[in-house]
């Protein structure tokens, strides 16, 4: 658990600053201070214009405080979420069940739901034998979302459940995905890195379906491409690595195949090409 102060300090640390080039002139530094210390609280709009003043990722910053500040409810749906990642990750199809079922006793929450019985169809090795029900019911709650780039949960039951869905369904979901994206101003790096997974996860799907070179790969091509950041190096070298093998180009997907096992990616020798 962590109050604002505590968050606050965290970041403050982490970019190695004074408490007076913390707080700029946004605040007083005594009074930020007491934030930091627990005696005071911060106004939002102080809040907000810290972060933006050190570019640091709203979404991640508010999701160490929900233990402290979200309701009762909240903190469960997090936790089981939690509990089904750690028994996912350990193979542990024991326990993935029993919190599968925990989660579906939860009110409302139908993506999350829906995760959960997708998370045990891949422990199984199932995924594609997924009833008709439940493949419908992926696909509507992924296409009424109005934006798929602004909802954490339903990019990552889209990144897992790519299987499922038909050519069609497949190309354009991932159009609806990229269009929004493209054109956001506020892309947090944590937004971009869950557009690389989608991303990859859609381009190794088209290679396997055969499906021919198309716009949207293309948009993914420009736009992976164009990050600045070291950590996404290895999508890079998935992006390039699909798009080599879709284009037909064997030679090329090779050389990029064995330069990612390289730098030490060895999920990439599973790639038959």
């Amino acid at each position: 658990m962590m109050t604002i102060g505590e968050a606050l300090k965290e970041e403050r640390i982490k970019r190695g600053l004074s408490i007076r080039k913390m707080v700029g002139d946004i605040i007083d530094p005594s009074s930020y201070n007491k934030v930091e210390k627990g005696m005071r609280n911060i106004g939002s709009d102080a809040l907000v214009r810290l972060l933006f003043l050190h570019n640091i990722d709203i979404n991640e910053f508010f999701s160490k405080l929900e233990d402290s500040y979200a309701p009762a409810f909240t903190v469960r749906e997090k936790y089981l979420d939690q509990q089904m990642r750690v028994a996912f990750n350990q193979r542990d199809l024991k326990k993935a069940e029993e919190v599968c079922r925990k989660i579906q006793e939860l009110k409302g929450k139908p993506v999350l739901k829906l995760r959960a019985i997708v998370a045990i169809a891949y422990l199984k090795n199932n995924v594609e034998n997924l009833s008709e029900q439940t493949k419908k019911a992926i696909f509507d709650q992924l296409d009424k979302n109005d934006d798929l780039s602004n909802n954490i949960e339903a990019i990552k039951l889209f990144a897992n459940t790519m299987p499922v869905f038909t050519n069609e369904q497949l190309n354009y979901l991932m159009h609806i995905y990229i269009s929004k994206i493209i054109k956001r101003n506020d892309v947090s790096i944590s937004d971009q890195k869950r557009f690389a997974i989608a991303s990859v996860n859609y381009l190794r799907a088209c290679y396997e379906r055969k499906i021919p070179l198309n716009d949207s790969m293309l948009e993914i091509e420009n736009y992976i491409m164009k990050i600045n950041d070291t950590s996404f190096l290895v999508y890079k070298g998935l992006v390039k690595l699909s798009l080599a093998a879709i284009r037909g180009d064997k030679e090329r997907a090779e050389q990029i195949k064995r330069e990612l096992i390289d730098i030490g990616y060895e999920i990439a020798r599973k790639w038959i090409i």
